[in-house]
């Protein structure tokens, strides 16, 4: 949830990633597609409303829907100009029965499915996929490389140090604890990168949310998400750092999960895909252009489970 992150208020749940803004750039008004994983995510790592590709209602309880073939993702376009690709998603929304692995070489899905026993948290995850890196072969590593982490701390059910929470007050501790059990494993995940040589100079950082949570704070927000479509749970945590990402900069304007990719394929000087929905909005990011981006709506809804808002 945006606003309980220390990148957008005085809470210190998120050191590490307060530090990452001041390092790079922050997107201000950033709204997700969705206010579920598996929409958001698809809206993340394809530039596609999930509607457009039937993805965006999951049934009653649970969903089997499967990414389409023709939807192209982030790792399919960094695959197809020469990237090695590398996954892995304590999210089981994200798993590779879902088509969410299209244009991986390597990927790890979520185990067990079930949220109620999840027990991967971000520094398991994080150790797992340093580890992917580190298995690469000579001709993986030759090649530039992408890696994607689906972390899951801050979602339900939530099991942080119990001394954490007492660092925190009101009825949010339990949450805002988990965000900085998250936001260790961030620090985790970008030490163990610069250790294997992949620095600010050379490695481009992105931290986005799918989604943010009601918390029954307000109370009118719900207690979850996917069911409402208020800031709470729409407002996303948009972050980057890295080669030609100025410091200390904040972007200003509308953005939206569809325009991760795009933007992403723009710093990285690769193609902005014709069949988007998203912006490229890179140039802002360079700070090439000043003032609001030029998006002016965004458009989230949701289904989940029988929901119909947007």
């Amino acid at each position: 949830r945006k606003d309980r992150t220390s990148l957008y208020s005085e809470h210190a749940t998120t050191p590490w990633l307060a530090q990452l803004g001041d390092a790079g750039t922050v997107f201000e008004d950033a709204l997700s597609v969705s206010s579920w994983t598996r929409a958001s995510a698809i809206g993340v790592l394809t530039a596609t409303q999930p509607f457009a590709l039937n993805m965006g209602e999951p049934a009653r309880k649970q969903s089997d829907r499967v990414l389409p073939e023709p939807a192209t993702t982030l790792a399919e376009h960094l695959a197809a100009a020469g990237w090695a690709t590398f996954g892995s998603t304590a999210n089981p929304n994200l798993n590779q029965a879902y088509g969410m692995a299209q244009g991986m070489d390597h990927y790890r899905d979520s185990f067990p499915r079930a949220f109620k026993q999840n027990r991967q948290t971000g520094k398991r995850v994080v150790a797992e996929a340093l580890g992917l890196l580190d298995a690469r072969t000579a001709e993986e590593q030759a090649r530039p490389f992408y890696l994607q982490l689906m972390l899951i701390d801050a979602h339900h059910p939530r099991r942080p140090n119990p001394a954490d929470v007492e660092r925190f007050e009101g009825p949010l501790a339990t949450y805002d604890a988990s965000l900085l059990q998250l936001d260790r494993a961030l620090l985790e995940l970008d030490t163990g990168l610069v250790e294997r040589g992949y620095s600010p100079e050379n490695t481009l950082f992105v931290f986005v949310a799918d989604h943010g949570e009601g918390l029954d704070h307000p109370a009118h927000h719900g207690d979850g998400h996917g069911k409402k479509m208020y800031p709470t749970s729409v407002g996303i945590p948009w972050v980057l750092r890295g080669p030609g990402v100025p410091e200390g900069a904040r972007v200003q304007g509308l953005a939206s999960g569809v325009d991760v990719t795009p933007t992403v394929l723009g710093l990285l000087g690769l193609k902005d895909p014709e069949s988007s929905d998203g912006h490229d909005l890179s140039a802002w990011v360079r700070g090439e252009r000043s003032g609001p981006t030029d998006r002016e709506r965004a458009f989230s809804g949701s289904m989940f489970h029988v929901a119909d808002v947007a």
